[in-house]
């Protein structure tokens, strides 16, 4: 995600250089956690009985988050149906503003007609 930002923002070198020192340091205090929490428990636990509960645990943990894409790619395709099937008659409060982040510029428009508000970012086609 950190990547994909630098990226989106056309960022510098320094912070491309931020990121991966960043990445590998929180990568390797990770790493580190795990491990030592290994060595701590590893003597106290037994790996033959607790081995199917981590795979359990794992196993819901994947399917969790297969099921949350699931749906919410499911809503947000019927939201656009929706909105590609409304009557296109009547008034719709939209409005845009264009910010300037320093890297380039980017669109906000706010949609909201008797919903809540959607927001858009996206950059505008250069001339």
């Amino acid at each position: 995600m950190m990547a994909a930002f630098i990226v989106a923002v056309r960022g510098t070198v320094w912070q491309a250089v931020l990121l991966g020192l960043s990445a590998t340091l929180s990568h390797t205090a990770i790493v580190w956690s795990i491990g030592l929490a290994g060595l701590y428990l590893g003597g106290k636990l037994n790996l033959e009985t607790a081995e199917p509960w981590f795979q359990l645990a794992s196993a819901v943990i994947i399917l969790g988050v297969a099921i949350w894409m699931i749906w919410r790619t499911w809503r947000e395709g019927r939201a656009e149906a929706a909105e590609r099937g409304h009557d296109h008659g009547h008034h719709h409060h939209d409005e845009t503003r264009t910010i300037d982040t320093g890297h380039g510029v980017l669109a906000l428009s706010i949609f909201e007609d008797g919903v809540p508000p959607r927001f858009r970012v996206h950059a505008p086609a250069r001339a």
